[in-house]
């Protein structure tokens, strides 16, 4: 211990002796370990940490699957009660789904963001109230089913934070509801984020006819001892009996279980990998400069080297002395770089997407601290090895004898140490570019409107006031006329769902005159239904027959308009207008063709839509589908207050203009993008101080030679393009190295680019242009001063 004490002392003693030298080996180490530890302390808090929940390593999601929901974790709230029973490896489980719904609070509507349990939901993730209680299966019952819990939230800004609320009736989608618990501030329901109202199911799980109403998302919790393995094969077994007992909504469909965790944290987790990987690329560079600079250090200390080796000193002291030096490095950089971690880490939390799961647990504790020491250990093995290697095997008598040597096998290692940068720098490089061509595609949407000015607000009808559902289409029919006379409206409409917006519904389709598909082949639709100003307000063109229009209400033929990809998947070659078809058990005959909607991922396919007419297919409760003209204000509260008069009861949600949605959606892609960026910018900026350091190194050694062809006639243009031509050979190298590496590991990031491929020759002319001219670039000064060698004074030198 006392020797390497006296080792940290002498470093530090040489390190202050040449600061501008400690400073940039420092600043470069704190960059690399700065950047590594805040992505580390994402993937670490979202990927690898057990869920903030009791017992959270056995939640296990259920998923019913087929092909028609590959992308989706659903089930069936019967098919759950009968696993309930029918598996012992399940101790509870329960399903839920979100739902929006307009309350009545202290006299003021509030659009609430809730959702639908059963009691075991809350069983299996082990929720407790802070006060009253949580559901219980009592609650599912449909004569007392008018129930909810609220959270702590909702509680307290909306209700002042009554501690006499349970108990208390608030109004929710015009019905009279009872709170029955408030939730902890803390806690937490995977997957179900700012959740302000729990309500029980609204359909019995016992009720035959709902084995089909799929879409809910399942949580169980693993009895003890049991195993994953165990678990889906007792899964399998009831499967088989559901499928034989109900062919009609279960054959076709299969089941599976995953840890609630991988869940979770499976969408985003390969990308937040890849941006590990992406940041420790930056992290290998920054090493490698590290690196580069010690070795061109250990080369101008070759003379002390020597020295102390023969006053006694071993390769053994000599190296141990090198690499002390390069652990006070590291720990000084280490230091700065959990500083700069701390600031990036916050950086990375405010920017990332909101929907971006557990991102509100990611904060520095113990651990961090301990990746961050490990981090700059490695690093200084890593940077520290070579120099340390070569002051160990310097020989007094060419060390005493060529003191300014820089040549052999130090300038061939720095020389690799650059290519190596160059390469990894040109991966990151292509990643950035490809993820900016991606968000640009996506930013230059084109849906095939005029989205300007298109803004939606979801509107509900009292239940106890209009009890049919052709009562609540005939007062959502009176607001639309009041709406559309309000300054500021150009037109207005009334449909089930919005573009992007979401609120469409997916069944399968069935066509008068063929063959009636099985349960699991049947083809999939997205269904609506409108009314006859919803096109128009939208700006969605008729491109055949004729759309909705008022007189197709009840008792008159059911009719239909579809999309343009609805008549090419299902009539390629013949006139889909008068034909019958059925969807959901409705049938109608089709009478018109209206443009489609483009999708706002470019390489998803365009999905076939069918439209029916509100008034035959009816709901309490409808979009107002808005197009406005820009700057006229009081719009929204005009439109509130319009609603008012027809029906106090009627709730009118916030304005959600397309245009936010729009930036909503791009914001993940634009994260991406500018994440990589940042990384690929550092990469090439720490390369081509590596290829500026080298060629400088290089030219110096070259003093002597450049002396002595400028004294036989060269000129320093020749100069120049000789030194501007090592740079660029260096640059050739790590091209080819760096592309092949980046064709192969662009495929990793296919997820995120959105139908834009890895071979875009866009992409890859601008990154190998930027990337010459980058590595040019830090050749040049360099390069000039070698042009301006005296002769003279170099041939004296010498």
């Amino acid at each position: 211990m006392p020797t390497f004490l006296q080792d940290v002392r002498f470093a530090l003693r040489t390190l202050f002796k040449s600061p501008a030298f400690t400073a940039a080996v420092v600043v470069t180490i704190a960059l690399g370990v700065g950047a590594t530890t805040a992505m580390w302390t994402v993937v670490d808090r979202i990927v690898l940490r057990p869920l903030p929940f009791a017992n959270s390593n056995r939640a296990v999601m259920l998923c019913e699957t087929s092909t028609k929901t590959a992308n989706f974790c659903v089930a069936s709230p019967p098919n759950v009660a009968d696993w309930a029973v029918a598996v012992p490896a399940l101790e509870a489980v329960g399903v839920a789904r979100t739902e929006g719904f307009l309350a009545q609070l202290n006299g003021t509507p509030v659009s609430v963001r809730g959702a639908i349990a059963t009691a075991g939901f809350f069983d299996a993730i082990g929720l407790k109230p802070a006060l009253g209680r949580v559901l219980e299966p009592a609650d599912l019952d449909r004569a007392r089913n008018r129930v909810a819990v609220i959270s702590d939230k909702l509680w307290r800004e909306r209700l002042n934070a009554d501690p006499a609320v349970v108990g208390r009736t608030i109004s929710m989608d015009g019905r009279e509801t009872r709170v029955i618990g408030v939730l902890f501030p803390d806690a937490y329901v995977p997957n179900f984020d700012a959740i302000d109202a729990w309500k029980p199911i609204t359909a019995g799980i016992d009720d035959p006819d709902k084995r089909a109403w799929r879409g809910f998302m399942t949580i169980g919790r693993l009895a003890p001892n049991t195993t994953m393995a165990s678990l889906n094969a007792q899964l399998e077994v009831v499967r088989g009996r559901l499928a034989a007992a109900f062919p009609d909504s279960n054959a076709g469909w299969g089941i599976r279980a995953v840890p609630v965790r991988d869940y979770i944290a499976g969408p985003i987790s390969r990308t937040l990998w890849l941006f590990l990987g992406a940041v420790g690329f930056v992290m290998l560079i920054a090493c490698a400069n590290v690196a580069s600079l010690l070795l061109v250090r250990a080369t101008t200390r070759a003379p002390e080297f020597a020295v102390r080796a023969s006053l006694g000193a071993g390769r053994g002291r000599l190296l141990r002395q090198v690499l002390t030096e390069s652990l006070v490095l590291a720990a000084a950089g280490g230091a700065a770089g959990l500083l700069i971690a701390m600031y990036v880490t916050r950086a990375l939390v405010e920017l990332a997407p909101t929907n971006l799961p557990r991102l509100d647990e990611v904060s520095f504790d113990g651990r961090v601290a301990l990746f961050t020491l490990a981090l700059t250990t490695l690093a200084a093995i890593i940077f520290g090895l070579a120099p340390a290697r070569q002051a160990s095997r310097t020989a007094l008598t060419s060390a005493l004898a060529t003191p300014r040597y820089t040549g052999g096998g130090s300038a061939r290692a720095r020389s690799v140490l650059v290519v190596a940068e160059l390469a990894l720098a040109l991966v990151l490089l292509v990643g950035a570019g490809l993820l900016a061509r991606a968000f640009g595609k996506m930013a230059s949407w084109e849906p095939g409107f005029d989205r300007a000015g298109v803004t939606m607000a979801f509107t509900v009808t009292p239940h106890a006031t209009y009890a049919t559902g052709r009562d609540a289409v005939a007062a959502l029919e009176e607001v639309r006329e009041r709406v559309a006379a309000v300054p500021g409206v150009i037109s207005v409409g009334l449909g089930s769902a919005v573009p992007l917006w979401g609120g469409e519904e997916t069944g399968t389709v069935d066509i008068a005159g063929r063959p009636r598909a099985s349960a699991d082949s049947a083809p999939a639709v997205n269904w609506f239904d409108a009314d006859s100003h919803y096109f128009g307000a939208l700006g969605r063109r008729i491109v055949r027959g004729r759309g909705i229009t008022d007189e197709d209400a009840a008792g008159a033929p059911n009719i239909a308009v579809v999309s343009e990809a609805f008549a090419a998947r299902f009539f390629p070659d013949e006139d889909p207008i008068g034909r019958r078809v059925t969807v959901q058990e409705h049938s109608a005959d089709i009478v018109g063709i209206v443009a489609d909607v483009r999708p706002f991922q470019p390489e998803q396919p365009v999905v076939p839509e069918i439209f029916w007419p509100i008034r035959q297919y009816t709901r309490s409760a409808a979009y107002l589908v808005m197009r406005l003209s820009p700057g006229v204000a009081g719009v929204e509260e005009e439109v509130h207050a319009r609603a008012a008069q027809v029906n106090p009861g009627i709730t009118v949600s916030k304005f959600a203009p397309l245009e936010r949605v729009v930036t909503t959606r791009l914001v993940s892609p634009r994260f991406n993008m500018a994440l990589i960026g940042v990384f690929a910018l550092v990469a090439i900026a720490l390369a081509a101080v590596g290829v500026y350091g080298v060629i400088s190194s290089t030219v110096a050694g070259r003093t002597r030679e450049l002396g002595v062809r400028i004294a036989l006639g060269a000129t320093p243009r020749q100069l120049v393009t000789s030194v501007v031509r090592q740079a660029m050979t260096l640059a050739a190298i790590g091209l080819g190295i760096g592309l092949v590496a980046a064709l192969l590991l662009g495929r990793l990031l296919i997820s995120l680019l959105h139908g834009v491929p890895v071979t875009d020759a866009l992409t890859l002319a601008v990154t190998i242009g930027t990337f010459l001219l980058v590595t040019a670039f830090a050749s040049v000064i360099p390069a000039r001063r070698a042009s301006r060698v005296d002769p003279l004074i170099a041939l004296r030198s010498e």
